[in-house]
């Protein structure tokens, strides 16, 4: 039904699925990006059956946004860096939907928003807790 609505499989992760006839009733109110793109819906419902993988690629499932969020946000970063020449992301920029410049995976990615957390939690300074990459 969201393929169908929308022309592709780019689910965004704020994405509910809503109480309407054409999503089945089990999966009414369900936030349906971050419940398939998770490996434990992949091996209980796509696994073994590998006629259903065919389907899915044929309607452009992306495979992609199954790796760590973290990898997307590093391929989000490096290709913001690309765009724009700096990694200087505003806390509000989310990767636009339909833009040829980035990769499907990434469409939708609140890229401004993980920039942020990292950058409060210090993780992109060395040592082993948060108070080490703090001093």
């Amino acid at each position: 039904a969201y393929h169908k609505e929308n022309g592709d499989l780019a689910i965004p992760g704020r994405f509910i699925v809503p109480a309407t006839d054409e999503y089945p009733e089990e999966w009414h109110g369900v936030k349906l990006a971050s419940t398939i793109y998770t490996m434990k819906w992949w091996q209980k419902h796509i696994a073994q059956n590998p006629d259903r993988v065919a389907q899915l690629s044929n309607l452009g499932f992306i495979w992609e946004r199954l790796q760590p969020t973290w990898n997307l946000f590093m391929e989000g970063m490096v290709n913001y860096r690309n765009i724009h020449g700096n990694v200087l992301v505003p806390a509000s920029f989310v990767v636009p939907r339909n833009d040829d410049n980035w990769h499907m995976a990434c469409w939708d990615l609140p890229l401004g928003s993980f920039v942020q957390q990292v950058r409060l939690r210090h993780d992109f300074l060395t040592g082993e807790n948060s108070l080490q990459r703090k001093n």
